[in-house]
């Protein structure tokens, strides 16, 4: 069996709770309205995803958002939600 991985990012300005969120609305079944490959609507199904982390990629109102202070507050914030704690920090750095 092959397992797709979800990512998601925080918003723009730093904030992870967007990105929380939809790791949690990730882990459950949907069903909506899209197109088959053959471009008939149909209604689409999934089974949910488990294999899902969030991706810190800092704010451009909150600046760089993976100090140790801002990861331990996202660790406490997931376990508060209940999930499994999965962390991707992006770190730039310019090098000359």
């Amino acid at each position: 069996m092959v397992y797709q991985f979800r990512r998601f990012k925080n918003r723009t300005d730093g904030n992870v709770e967007v990105a929380l969120d939809a790791v949690i609305s990730a882990k459950y079944p949907h069903r909506f309205m899209g197109t088959t490959k053959e471009g008939i609507s149909a209604i689409v199904a999934t089974k949910g995803n488990k294999n899902c982390h969030i991706i810190l990629r800092g704010g451009n109102i909150s600046g760089p958002n993976y100090h140790a202070e801002q990861i331990s507050e996202y660790i406490n914030l997931m376990r508060k939600k209940v999930l499994i704690v999965r962390l991707l920090l992006i770190v730039l750095m310019e090098i000359l």
